[in-house]
């Protein structure tokens, strides 16, 4: 016996067993019987009957009291068919004999027995619809006598009745049947749904598990590359104010490409991690679609124009609601697939207006995507019509991080599009009655004098790091003072800029992750406790994360992602001195 049809053998037993305590109830009609027979039929045999009933119904109450102590979890041991089988023989049994001790009696009598066991018979095709051996264990000997007493009557009227009584007890049965069957089906499509949400569920575990090895994969590798990275970026910033020849610029412009190329990899990384962890927080403003039209069609024009083909933003001065950076960042994307994927033609960008939101849509005349593609696009590293991951038709993360930044903001991201003839995407978003906010850059403009004779303390257990971050810092007129631990720059602090009071420390830039238990949070704390003053300071960061992207944001530290650009980095600078 397989493990399905044993599952639905211990449901029809214990669908049968709960039955059980109805039996009681058969007492109430056996004394009825009794009391309409006391005048046909001797005391004696009409008490021995019900007193072999009650004993019945003690047995169907003892019979129960065992299956709850020990029987709901040892159902399908083979005693339990047994025992419920033996009962209903016995039952069965006991009512099937006043078919034969109370037989001999008036006419009205007689039909009153015959009734009575058509109407048990009829009873039992639902009671016993669970348990079919149980079924016949009770029909057979209840039918029985009745059907051979009216056989050899010397009537022909109960002659008849006996095969009427026959054929009742076949229409039971082929009733029983269609009942049973329907049960049965119904217990194993039960348990077999049940068996497919249980697989269902383990196979989404695994492919959350799946998803949590890729994460924390490309998190690991994220990190250990940015490292390097990082620091490569500030050698070359650093190089930029020795290399004056013409070929020593181009060869310099060719490692600034690769290193921007990375970079640009790692950050697409990033963003997902952040999306995926939460840490990015909305900044819902109301301002006017024109601002962020005019930043990108000023971005992507000349792009356009290399391709030769059209690029088309029509104005739209609607006013709506939403983080104007992240809809930025997704309408970037979008135009940057657009054009890279449309070879001739056009590209149009446009707003519709709603009642309630405004359409924003970017229409293209490129290649399209086939139906069964279109789901497939927003997944990340897919990409279409780049079979030889050529680097210049981009990452496959763009879509990745425009569907999961529309899920964030609860933005309606919609896509049609017919291979040959083009793409329509539409990103729906509220619309707004009140007067734009007038937007402010996150970043001052550098002004060299904020930063210069500034002394800044670098902690990071990288050495290339460290060697080019105080490179740079020379470079811009800085005083860096760097360390590879927690401990190295407390101590240093205390012998040198605490007792002797030689220079006060202006910045603090730490890396997040350090070699030991310490990380950059717990630094800057230090640093700032023990100086006793509240020291500008910023995190630089390579992890990526769930975790750790979201510990740096509950810090409310400045947070920096390696690699950083030397512009980058100045501004920031700025910022915490200004």
């Amino acid at each position: 016996m397989n493990s399905l049809q044993c599952q639905i053998t211990a449901e029809q037993l214990r669908a049968v067993y709960r039955q059980l305590p109805t039996i009681v109830s058969a007492v109430a009609g056996a004394g009825m019987l009794v009391f309409i027979l006391r005048d046909v039929h001797s005391s004696a045999l009409l008490f021995s009957w019900l007193a072999i009933v009650l004993l019945n119904c003690l047995a169907a109450v003892l019979l129960y009291l065992y299956y709850i102590k020990v029987g709901r979890d040892s159902i399908s041991q083979p005693c339990w068919k047994t025992y419920f089988f033996i009962f209903t023989l016995c039952t069965g049994t006991i009512w099937g004999s006043i078919g034969m001790l109370f037989y001999f009696a008036p006419t009205e009598y007689k039909l009153l027995i015959v009734v009575w066991i058509w109407a048990m018979g009829a009873g039992m095709v639902a009671l016993l619809v669970a348990y079919r051996p149980a079924f016949y264990a009770m029909l057979i000997p209840l039918f029985m006598p009745l059907m051979f007493c009216l056989a050899t009557d010397e009537y022909g009227f109960y002659r008849g009745l006996s095969v009427a009584t026959f054929m009742w007890l076949l229409s039971l049965m082929y009733f029983y049947h269609g009942n049973h069957k329907t049960f049965t089906e119904a217990i194993s499509l039960r348990f077999i749904n049940a068996e497919l949400a249980e697989d269902l569920a383990r196979k989404n575990k695994e492919a959350e598990n799946a998803n949590l090895a890729k994460s924390q994969f490309l998190a690991a590798a994220s990190h250990d590359l940015r490292q390097p990275l990082h620091a490569q970026s500030l050698f070359l910033a650093e190089l930029d104010h020795y290399v004056d020849n013409l070929k020593g610029r181009r060869i310099l412009g060719g490692l600034e490409s690769s290193v921007y190329a990375m970079r640009k990899l790692l950050n697409a990384i990033l963003d997902i991690s952040k999306l995926d962890a939460g840490t990015i927080s909305p900044s819902i403003e109301v301002f006017s679609i024109s601002t962020i039209f005019a930043n990108l069609r000023s971005e992507f024009e000349n792009l356009a124009a290399e391709k030769n083909i059209i690029l088309r933003m029509r104005e739209c001065y609607l006013v709506v609601t939403t983080d104007p950076v992240l809809l930025e960042r997704m309408l970037r994307n979008l135009i940057a697939n657009a054009v890279r994927y449309t070879s001739e033609g056009k590209v149009l960008v446009g707003c519709r207006r709603h009642k309630h939101h405004v359409s924003i849509q970017i229409m293209d005349t490129g290649i399209g995507i086939p139906d069964e593609k279109q789901e497939d696009i927003f997944t990340p590293f897919i990409q279409l019509g780049n079979p030889e991951r050529d680097r210049e038709k981009g990452l496959g993360l763009g879509l990745s991080i425009v569907q999961r930044t529309a899920d964030l903001l609860g933005l309606t991201l919609s896509l049609k599009s017919t291979p040959g003839k083009g793409t329509v995407v539409s990103i729906d978003v509220p619309l707004s009655n009140q007067m734009p906010v007038k937007r402010q850059n996150d970043l001052p403009a550098t002004d060299e004098a904020n930063i210069n004779g500034k002394c800044v303390l670098i902690i990071d257990d990288d050495s290339d790091v460290r060697i080019a971050m105080s490179g740079l810092l020379e470079s811009w007129g800085c005083l860096p003072l760097a360390f590879s631990d927690m401990q190295d720059a407390l101590e240093y602090i205390k012998l040198e800029y605490i007792n002797q009071k030689k220079v006060n420390i202006d910045v603090i830039f730490s890396d997040f992750t350090l070699s030991g238990n310490g990380n950059g949070i717990q630094v800057i704390a230090e640093l700032r406790a023990l100086c006793g003053s509240t020291i500008p300071a910023a995190l630089i960061t390579g992890d990526t994360s769930v975790e750790r992207l979201q510990e740096a944001k509950d810090s409310n530290h400045l947070i920096i992602h390696k690699p950083v650009l030397a512009d980058e980095l100045r501004a920031v600078l700025n910022r915490l001195v200004g």
